[in-house]
């Protein structure tokens, strides 16, 4: 795929009308366009659509990432799921950034899911981290008895948090199945 000639409104309507036409969509036949509600980009795309078809479209405001942002204020002002959404984050941010990557799960599990880069949407990591919560927490015990101070104070502190029948634990099913 090259870079459109044209820039600004002519070098975006360009890009659109280029993967249609690799698609081997007919503009003409569109009824529809769908956007990820990027601000200003939405009604910008949309217009441009519009104009260049001579005619009005069904526009649509993409549902996930319209739930995403409503799904973010809910967290955002309820403190036990901040804590929650940080507790989830922070076994990715583990291991990305420890001597532990998630390449060590599978010494535990003989298939894990990567948790060590950000997800695209946030149901990802919840899966990924209920995925490989076994595998995590035999990691963690074993860095509870065989590490330093400070990895066995860190693999203390996820186990208390993600070991058993944790709220933490509780929280990411319930809501990894709502999100």
């Amino acid at each position: 795929m090259s870079a459109p000639a044209a820039s600004g409104d002519d070098g975006l309507l360009e890009s659109l009308l280029s993967v249609l036409g690799r698609l081997d969509i007919e503009p003409n036949k569109l009824v529809g366009i769908t956007t990820d509600g990027e601000s200003g980009s939405m009604s910008f795309l949309w217009r441009l659509m519009s104009d260049h078809l001579g005619r009005g479209l069904l526009t649509f405001w993409c549902c996930a990432h319209r739930s995403d942002l409503a799904v973010e204020q809910i967290i955002r002002n309820v403190l036990e799921l901040k804590v929650w959404k940080v507790n989830v984050i922070s076994v990715a941010t583990y291991f990305r950034t420890s001597k532990t990557d998630s390449k060590n799960c599978l010494t535990y599990m003989p298939v894990c899911k990567e948790v060590s880069s950000f997800a695209q949407h946030f149901c990802e990591l919840i899966n990924a981290v209920l995925f490989n919560r076994d595998a995590c927490i035999q990691i963690w015990k074993s860095f509870a008895e065989t590490g330093s101070k400070s990895e066995k104070a860190e693999a203390t502190g996820f186990l208390r948090t993600w070991k058993g029948d944790t709220l933490q634990s509780w929280l990411t099913s319930v809501l990894g199945d709502i999100f």
